[in-house]
């Protein structure tokens, strides 16, 4: 299996290069969630969900844990679609962190 084409420390760096209110993604967007986001430096077709990733030729039907907890985290902030801030992304993938869920 390849590894994931983004690891959780390159993901947490992408967020803190981020000022804290600048929109890094949309939640329930596979294409522009903050995961999708950040894997767009490394790729050009992007696709994430909680389940899959589809970056250029790598495609994983069953991504890590820490991918799939950060994912589910975002697409439940709110009951309506919405933009999410660096802010709350760094504040869910340090939850994910600090929990070992990954």
């Amino acid at each position: 299996m390849k590894e994931y084409p983004l690891t959780i420390q390159e993901f947490q760096e992408w967020l803190e290069g981020k000022d804290e209110k600048e929109i890094v993604g949309e939640m329930g967007c596979k294409t522009s969630c903050p995961l999708a986001n950040a894997l767009k430096q490394k790729a050009k077709l992007v696709r994430v969900t909680a389940d899959t990733t589809i970056a250029d030729d790598y495609c994983i039907v069953s991504n890590p844990n820490w991918v799939e907890k950060f994912v589910r985290r975002v697409d439940n902030l709110s009951d309506d679609a919405r933009s999410v801030t660096a802010r709350e992304a760094l504040e869910i993938l340090n939850e994910v962190e600090r929990y070992d869920i990954h």
